[in-house]
């Protein structure tokens, strides 16, 4: 099912990616909230990026919200986003064998979206 979002108002999502995470032991979190403000310069230095939530599961773990143009952008910013040293910041921090990404596509929104 294809989306009818206008390619050149890149201000509208296409692809939502949720990022869930747990934190290494001992690790605070002021210093996973440091780290993702660290990598905010990467994000939005990356064609295709719109906007970032991050959050706190009841469960512990961290979830990061982040909008994308569409899924050719979210896959490759993914790969920018882990390539840049800046984004180390976060990594080091973070349980990386218990990391889930899923991705969604908006069909429809706030912002007028519609299928």
């Amino acid at each position: 099912m294809k989306s009818n979002i206008n390619a050149s108002d890149l201000t509208r999502p296409g692809i939502i990616e949720y990022v869930t995470f747990p934190a290494l032991p001992d690790i605070q979190d002021y210093e996973i909230i440091n780290a993702l403000e660290i990598t905010d310069a990467v994000l939005n230095n990356i064609d295709g990026f719109i906007h970032r939530y991050c959050s706190q599961q009841d469960d512990g773990f961290w979830a990061e919200t982040v909008f994308w143009r569409d899924r050719e952008a979210a896959e490759s910013g993914l790969k920018v986003f882990l390539a840049d040293p800046r984004s180390q910041s976060l990594l080091q921090l973070i349980d990386s064998q218990n990391v889930v990404i899923r991705y969604s596509e908006v069909f429809a929104g706030n912002a007028g979206l519609s299928i």
